[in-house]
């Protein structure tokens, strides 16, 4: 049976699924050319590693801008399923919320493709900060200063601060090459200060021994 003799719905279905497989092969071939190339990377280059034609980006993503965005944040996605899976064994809610910022600090050895994404996108990835933030941080916070582990006022603020401190400091290490873990841990300990917590108790937590974890 051709795909034109088939029902509607059964039409309707493979090209759902023709559609979300372009998609995603376009993220990821973007993904792996702005890695190595970064955003000198042409449309036509972007196209062409994924086997599709430059009219496809235009289709699916309205611009190269929008290619580049969607590469990003499906990076985000997959390295934030992985840090989900990681922390499942953890039972304080404190290391849930500190784990990921150190583990995002040791990108270049757990997903090292990311970290070149990252750091050839720096300034794509300071845009979408500024318009979107992952809502799970200050849910955590709140919760914490709820049952007492925290004792902060202006919740909001602090967590905003405390993220975008995370995200530039990650951005830095990305683009310098940094691979001293424990000068970043101590940086994180610093920046958890602003969450109320005393030097003492940032320096313990971030000097905590990290879940296993295997490299991507």
């Amino acid at each position: 049976m051709s795909a034109s003799t088939l029902p509607p719905s059964r039409q309707t279905g493979r090209l759902g699924s023709y559609v979300i497989r372009n998609r995603q092969l376009l993220i990821r071939s973007a993904q792996q050319v702005l890695a190595t190339q970064g955003r000198d990377a042409s449309t036509k280059e972007l196209a062409a590693a994924a086997g599709m034609s430059v009219g496809s980006i235009y289709q699916h993503f309205g611009s190269k801008e929008g290619l580049v965005q969607a590469a990003i944040a499906e990076a985000l996605d997959e390295w934030n399923r992985w840090v989900e899976e990681l922390i499942t064994g953890v039972d304080d809610p404190l290391e849930r919320l500190i784990i990921p910022m150190r583990m995002i600090l040791r990108l270049a050895s757990t997903h090292p493709e990311f970290a070149a994404l990252f750091s050839n996108c720096s300034a794509t990835i300071t845009e979408m900060i500024v318009e979107f933030t992952p809502s799970e941080p200050f849910r955590a916070v709140a919760v914490l200063v709820e049952s007492g582990d925290l004792t902060i006022d202006d919740v909001g603020p602090r967590t905003q601060t405390v993220l975008s401190s995370v995200a530039m400091l990650a951005l830095i290490r990305f683009r310098s090459g940094e691979g001293d873990d424990a000068h970043a841990d101590r940086s994180i300990g610093f920046i958890l200060e602003m969450l109320g917590l005393s030097p003492a108790e940032a320096t313990t937590l971030v000097n905590r021994p990290l879940p296993v974890h295997v490299s991507r």
